[in-house]
């Protein structure tokens, strides 16, 4: 027997029955079209991610030099 988990908000009871299915597969123009736009959204963020690495090494430098200074 499955516990009976209520979903408050919804009005709905999760009883473990409805477990979600498995995604069919799509045709491979979609699956492209959707890769092309993941690849268009990655690709600025991985840049992004490297600016600020630059930019965290760049404030420790920085902030070192600044420490150095002061003591």
């Amino acid at each position: 027997m499955k516990p009976v988990v209520p979903h408050f908000g919804f009005g709905q009871v999760y009883s473990g029955q409805n477990e979600p299915k498995a995604v069919p597969q799509g045709d491979p123009v979609t699956d492209s079209a959707g890769q092309a736009v993941v690849d268009s959204i990655k690709t600025p963020m991985d840049k992004a991610h490297q600016v600020e690495g630059t930019l965290e090494k760049a404030a420790d430098k920085t902030a070192d030099t600044v420490k150095g200074a002061t003591q």
